[in-house]
């Protein structure tokens, strides 16, 4: 992973740990901003570490840990509960806590953790019930592989549509219409959508011709019409 300096373009000045000689003789440390870093100096250094593990490539919509690199302290919001934004008031900790991840565009919301969580786990089945179709299809056992798995597939592709388009809790049948944003970036973030779309192209794969078939048609002799008079 790479090492980041996080400048604020205002005004020029740096994120930084505020005392980085107390180590961990405090479970938590302030930052402040500073206007200058020497290159040994690793105060100013972070880390960003992504929710998802498997994601290469950082976005704006990416979710985050950031670390401080000269003390492993990962960098934390003030207030958990969500009544100061943790734009104003942050601190670095020791624990891993659900208030630590945030996003490089907008800002976290509080629920956003749950919503990551439930992504994780219907990632993970998703990514069961296609090892689970392939294995059967090569063993010509289609039809039994979907008795058996259908039911745990077609539930984890509801709670991704309700997650989407805001299903309600009490009922999550009844849908508002109206796709929620960040929803969306976190199920492409976390590799859900590309789950989905192994599943289906496991799916589908018994339905395709086979690679080697030709796809040349047969000349067919058209007998030719009678003489014009």
């Amino acid at each position: 992973r790479r090492h980041y300096r996080i400048k604020h373009l205002a005004s020029g000045l740096y994120i930084a740990l505020a005392d980085p000689t107390n180590g961990h003789e405090q479970k938590e440390q302030e930052i402040c901003l500073t206007s200058h870093y020497h290159s040994v100096d690793g105060s100013t250094l972070w880390e960003f570490v992504p929710v998802n593990e498997e994601v290469e490539l950082i976005t704006g919509s990416t979710p985050l840990y950031i670390r401080n690199v000269c003390s492993d302290f990962w960098l934390q919001g003030l207030d958990i509960h969500g009544t100061t934004p943790v734009e104003v008031k942050a601190v670095c900790c020791e624990e891993m806590d659900v208030s630590q991840y945030v996003y490089m565009a907008p800002a976290v919301e509080k629920d956003d953790t749950t919503t990551i969580d439930r992504l994780r786990n219907f990632r993970l089945q998703l990514l069961d019930a296609t090892k689970a179709l392939t294995s059967c299809i090569e063993a010509s056992l289609m039809l039994q592989s979907l008795r058996e798995h259908g039911d745990a597939v077609s539930a984890a592709l509801r709670e991704c549509i309700f997650l989407c388009v805001g299903g309600g809790e009490e009922n999550p049948m009844l849908l508002d219409g109206e796709p929620d944003a960040e929803s969306q970036h976190l199920i492409h973030e976390m590799g859900v959508l590309q789950a989905v779309v192994d599943l289906i192209e496991s799916l589908a794969e018994p339905l395709l011709p086979p690679e080697d078939s030709s796809e040349d048609t047969a000349e067919v002799e058209v007998p030719e019409g009678p003489a014009s008079l």
